[in-house]
């Protein structure tokens, strides 16, 4: 991380977002304090300086936790401090998992944790966009591998006309709500919901989301503009292993006959049987070896196999098209003592759902 300080920040849509970097948590191998209005966060990425031996995928953390102190508020009930995270937190973490993660390099495998922390929060601007684009900005000053600049905007709609990052005064009043997280060349994620929205304006808001999200890439480029930031040089994963080869010229066509077997527990013992097969042909192949180890290169086969099968020959694992739709079956009122009852099967997969009735006694009570 740079230690150079710069802030950069601009209006956008009426409203003023900041980005600053090498003011705080300096001892990060990335941070970020961002602002929109009076709502700020800071954003911290650390990468360990050294592998954990046998790692073969992205080690990845983020935690997204806010303070009491930024509404100036001390915690409810006779706890004071601050507890295990909240509902409104795990979800926010993962929304900007999601995004994130997709855009750091495959192959770098040390342990990396993302902390974004809410020091400041006004009562319209929720800090989860805001959060997605400052852990891009975090990463982007840090030395993790990131094919970012990255940002997310949150689209409503009045009176048929798209709002960006609406307050929750406006949200109130809008039809749809979705958060759409994308860089300079294309959308990333997509989440929320609208209210009975035909499907080509819902694709317009996603137009208008990416056109916004163009500013916000921006800001983090003029950030970034003068600033000495080196990425880490590492030993990536080791190429495509050669068995891999052998492993799809031997189990190749077994494996697709496997994957339209219709029931999910056939389909499991064909597969694992290859797999046995496979790895005594492996050997065989190379006596010269006292162990030979397939699981890995197997189910990078199995992967690619399957994805061709969906995206190529557009046939799913039990052997159905893209539009044909299992067996369904519904039942109500299943169980004799629960206020209600449900029980939904499609296919191979169940539901059982269940529905209690309370008082105003029984609610979940939240220090708001």
């Amino acid at each position: 991380m740079s230690n150079q300080p710069k802030k950069v920040e601009t209006q956008i849509f009426g409203k003023r977002y900041e980005l600053d970097t090498g003011s705080l948590a300096r001892q990060a191998s990335g941070a970020i304090f961002a602002r929109n209005e009076d709502t700020a966060v800071l954003a911290t990425v650390v990468a360990v300086a050294d592998k954990t031996e046998g790692e073969d995928f992205l080690p990845l953390t983020i935690n997204y936790q806010e303070r009491p102190s930024a509404a100036g508020k001390i915690p409810g009930g006779y706890f004071k401090r601050e507890g295990r995270p909240n509902e409104k937190e795990v979800l926010t973490s993962r929304l900007i998992d999601r995004p994130i993660r997709p855009l750091i390099a495959k192959d770098f495998t040390f342990q990396t944790q993302i902390i974004v922390t809410v020091f400041s929060a006004d009562a319209d601007h929720d800090p989860d966009v805001l959060s997605i684009t400052a852990a891009s900005a975090a990463l982007m000053v840090s030395d993790v591998p990131f094919a970012g600049p990255l940002a997310a905007v949150r689209v409503g709609r009045i009176d048929g006309q798209f709002v960006c990052n609406p307050t929750k005064k406006e949200l109130a009043e809008s039809d749809m709500n979705i958060v759409v997280a994308g860089t300079k060349d294309a959308i990333v994620m997509v989440e929320g919901g609208a209210n009975e929205v035909p499907e080509a304006e819902i694709v317009d808001a996603l137009m208008f989301a990416h056109e916004s999200i163009q500013e916000f890439v921006k800001l983090q480029e003029d950030l970034l503009s003068g600033l000495e930031v080196e990425k880490r040089q590492y030993e990536g994963l080791a190429e495509e292993d050669p068995i891999q080869d052998e492993i799809l010229t031997f189990a190749g066509q077994k494996l697709k006959e496997a994957f339209v077997s219709s029931s999910k527990a056939e389909r499991r013992e064909r597969i694992k049987s290859i797999k046995q097969e496979t790895e005594e042909h492996i050997a065989s192949l190379h006596p010269e070896e006292e162990e030979v180890k397939i699981s890995k290169p197997f189910e990078k086969v199995l992967k690619a196999l399957v994805r061709d099968l969906i995206v190529k020959d557009q046939i799913r694992l039990d052997g159905r098209g893209y539009t044909d739709v299992r067996n369904i079956y519904g039942q109500v009122g299943f169980l004799p003592r629960a206020h209600g009852s449900a029980l939904f099967t499609r296919g191979e997969t169940q539901a059982a759902v269940t529905a209690t009735l309370g008082t105003a006694y029984d609610e979940q009570r939240i220090d708001s």
